[in-house]
């Protein structure tokens, strides 16, 4: 694997990591009498290792299985002796490219009387932040491995909320660009068109954990390990913050793509009125010089009279026609 860190508190208040001097190896922790919750992170586990961790821990083999295969919706399953509870967050890439993307990470996380396991592909950051905040007491140290995992999903559902702040500038530039008319047009239709995905995604990633997080605050879900109802209940409210912001930047998203359509159908019918006026504006011109065109066998051209009435008529009807047309505000 690529990494293995651990995390664990004992019953005496004293924490300790991988990095300690003092503390045992980890095989021996797992049966340690004397610790009362701990913490171990997988990131890109072999195969034997995940046999390791169902041999050591006595994890269902099905979960096993889907521990293995990291393309799993959100879920939480309640086994005899654990839960394995699965769960996504999103890292917005590179903020200096020109569209806003995300990238999706799964995460896995077995819960037992006295263990916290999550197991990853990816590096997540929010559990890089929690694991320094815990090593350096800066944060609030759990008292279980429920507790563990609350904290661990509040902090990815903070992360993502953070990343949502940046999607909210990048729509409010895409809304005036679409209202001053800068900056191309097909550019801006793909930049909002990888947003709108990217929001559709992170939605349909998070929302169930809404459901999921109610069901363990509310006691209708009771895991393998103690919860906090009040902890729990704040993770569940920072999902439901997070689900709605998503679905008002959807549909802000929505409202940019109406307003570029509006827009440009606009502009197509300002081209449309102006290309209109101008036939209009030459029509009699037009029909004068078709009249005059045809072979007829005597025309009234021999009397200057009517030769002064056809250029009156054709100098003066298009400025008639054409002070017509502004007037009705056609122009």
């Amino acid at each position: 694997m690529d990494q293995q860190r651990f995390w664990v508190r004992f019953k005496d208040g004293r924490t300790a990591t991988e990095q300690t001097d003092w503390v045992e190896p980890l095989d021996q922790l797992l049966k340690s009498q004397e610790v009362e919750c701990g913490w171990l992170d997988l990131e890109s586990p072999y195969a034997v290792d995940l046999e390791e961790l169902q041999s050591q821990f006595g994890f269902n083999e099905h979960a096993i299985a889907d521990c293995r295969q990291f393309d799993q919706r959100a879920k939480l399953e309640v086994f005899d002796g654990h839960s394995f509870w699965v769960c996504h967050t999103a890292v917005a890439k590179d903020s200096s490219s020109a569209v806003w993307e995300l990238d999706f990470l799964e995460l896995h996380g077995f819960l037992t009387p006295t263990w916290c396991v999550t197991v990853h592909q990816s590096v997540i950051p929010a559990l890089d932040q929690m694991a320094s905040l815990w090593s350096s007491r800066l944060a609030v140290i759990p008292r279980g491995p429920g507790a563990v995992w609350a904290s661990l999903m509040e902090r990815i559902f903070d992360s993502n909320l953070k990343s949502l702040s940046g999607v909210s500038d990048r729509l409010d530039t895409l809304d005036q660009q679409i209202a001053t008319r800068k900056g191309a047009e097909l550019a801006t239709i793909d930049q909002l068109h990888h947003i709108k995905m990217a929001l559709k995604g992170l939605r349909r990633l998070t929302a169930p954990q809404v459901e999921y997080l109610r069901s363990v605050s509310e006691d209708r879900i009771i895991l393998a390990c103690a919860t906090d109802r009040l902890h729990y209940r704040a993770v569940k409210d920072s999902c439901q913050l997070l689900v709605e912001k998503t679905d008002l930047a959807i549909e802000e998203s929505y409202s940019i793509r109406d307003s570029h359509a509006v827009a440009a159908t606009l502009a197509a019918n300002r081209t449309m009125a102006r290309l209109t006026a101008f036939s209009v504006v030459f029509m009699p011109i037009s029909f004068v010089t078709g009249f005059f065109g045809m072979n007829f066998m005597a025309l009234p051209v021999g009397d200057p009279r009517w030769l002064w009435a056809v250029m009156i008529f054709c100098s003066v009807t298009p400025w008639i026609v054409l002070h017509w047309i502004r007037s009705e505000r056609t122009l």
